[in-house]
């Protein structure tokens, strides 16, 4: 006898469960299929969501539609004025709901229903562990966001480059973006790029890396002021305690606004700050990677235009300045040497900002590596990594439960606004994605500031056998006359030979091993 069959999604506590029910009245049993929940086959009946032969599908589709019919309703009233308080609010649900979007795209079939938050009990944000999300969203609505921001200073295109209206695709959508005519006109502009949605996103996250070490810098320098201060201060009569203490947190308070409002300065999208989109172009496009506007950035090209950026604002940066600027040290084959880094910072006298712009794979992170990634995140010398899925970067604070990696996503354009607007630079949700969906490509990032630092960080790599980044201890070179007789042409070999064994024995207890 054929057997029938109803399905569908129903609703649990935990989770979703898929259930797929037998008609056939020789055999009621039910077959539950669980993902992210425990079995319900014993449970009372729970409501269906729906009931298509693929549920989610479905479903997904009927919104998709309903939005986007809603979207078109919405801006066909365009005015070109700005928007009423009414209309603002509109624009916010429909950016919010968007990311929503954008969220759920990066999980795969079997994460849609996945645990609820109140069974996890781990989370680590740069370096801090938390034990509930309430904690760790707070942390991560503390720290600076960059996202695509449309409406900027022009950027020319280049005549051999990509041209502005090949995004025009990734703006339109965004009812935020289309509220007056003068924006309209400028996303239609064929000459120049007035927005870097569709391309920047390697950009914003190098900038998330780079603006979040800067703000862990200026706190930092602020804490060490203060404990400096309360040392001076320590013979003040006990009864000025209370107001003292009042006075530190308002004091604290207006320091954190100071710190962001100049961090936030140097990141504006023009060419006159020194860490914005356009520098960011400016610098890479003359390097011999030789990138234009509207090309996707990779981990090496935000490494290199972050090292090339933070060089020219330390040569006119001053010292006593509120916000800090690292010096950059590259490693693109992820290897330390104890006596170089000691040597910069005798030189430099500057915090050391630590950039691997790496590949642990082909199609996808080797799991061989992703312990090792978490403990880079766990550590408190983290300041992030960019990177992401294949050609979308994410910028990543760390991680929930060992599995699920914490990041923040640029992929939500914004529109330039004078004043500065100060609040569209934090978020206020994480966004998250399975460490197996993690692409291979990316940058991390490590801060350290001081050789003490550096040390400890050592340790924390090596006791814990991370697999990334390799340590090299001192080394003291002893001037000797070199064993090596052979001329070149020897070296060669004779004609039958094919290759140059570059493994050449100095003496017998020691070698030159170039393939390091």
């Amino acid at each position: 006898m054929q057997r029938e069959y109803s399905v569908g999604w129903y609703k649990t506590q935990e989770g979703f469960a898929y259930k797929k029910m037998d008609q056939d009245e020789s055999n009621k049993n039910d077959v539950v299929v669980v993902l992210g929940s425990r079995d319900i086959s014993e449970e009372e009946p729970r409501e269906v969501v729906d009931t298509p032969e693929i549920p989610f599908v479905g479903r997904n589709l009927g919104r998709n539609l309903e939005r986007f019919s809603a979207f078109m309703r919405d801006i066909s009233g365009i005015n070109g004025q700005e928007p009423s308080g009414n209309e603002q609010a509109d624009n916010e649900k429909v950016s919010n709901e968007q990311a929503g979007n954008e969220q759920a795209s990066n999980r795969s079939f079997c994460e849609l229903p996945s645990q609820s938050s109140s069974a996890r009990n781990n989370f680590v944000v740069l370096g801090k562990e938390f034990d509930n999300a309430v904690d760790a969203k707070d942390r991560v609505s503390s720290l600076l966001w960059m996202s695509y921001r449309c409406g900027f200073e022009p950027i020319p295109k280049s005549e051999d480059g990509p041209k502005p209206i090949f995004f025009f695709s990734s703006i339109v959508f965004n009812k935020q973006t289309l509220n007056n005519l003068k924006n309209l006109k400028s996303l239609l502009d064929n000459e120049n790029f007035t927005s870097d949605a569709g391309w920047g996103c390697m950009i914003r996250t190098s900038q998330n890396l780079l603006a979040n070490t800067m703000l862990k810098l200026a706190k930092s320098k602020q804490e060490e002021k203060k404990e400096k201060q309360n040392k001076a201060e320590d013979d003040k009569k006990q009864n000025e305690v209370d107001d003292k203490k009042q006075n530190e947190v308002d004091d604290k308070k207006q320091r954190d606004k100071e710190i962001f409002s100049q961090i936030i300065a140097l990141f504006q999208d023009n060419i006159k700050s020194p860490f914005s989109l356009h520098n960011f172009i400016r610098v890479v496009s003359g390097s011999p990677l030789q990138i234009k506007p509207g090309q996707w950035f990779g981990p090496n090209a935000a490494s290199a235009s972050i090292k090339k950026l933070t060089a020219e604002q330390n040569e006119k940066n001053d010292a006593d300045s509120l916000v800090p600027v690292p010096f950059v040290y590259v490693s693109e084959n992820c290897d330390l040497y104890d006596d170089e880094i000691e040597e910069i910072f005798q030189k430099e006298k500057k915090p050391l900002l630590l950039l691997f712009p790496i590949r642990l794979g082909i199609d996808q992170v080797n799991k061989y590596y992703h312990d090792s990634i978490l403990q880079l995140l766990a550590s408190e010398y983290s300041v992030g990594i960019a990177g992401g899925k294949p050609s979308s970067s994410f910028y990543f604070l760390g991680y929930e439960n060992d599995d699920e990696l914490i990041y923040l996503d640029p992929h939500s354009p914004q529109m330039v606004e004078e004043p500065i607007n100060t609040n569209s630079y934090h978020v206020t949700e994480y966004s998250k994605l399975n460490i197996e969906m993690l692409d291979p490509s990316m940058m991390i990032g490590i801060l350290v500031k001081t050789m003490a630092e550096y040390q400890s960080f050592k340790l924390e790599c090596t006791s814990s056998k991370n697999k990334i980044l390799h340590f090299h201890p001192l080394v003291t070179v002893v001037p000797q006359e070199s064993s090596i007789t052979q001329s070149w042409e020897e070296v060669q070999g004779g004609e039958e030979e094919d290759f140059v064994n570059l493994n050449v024995k100095k003496n017998e207890e020691e070698f030159i091993d170039l393939g390091k």
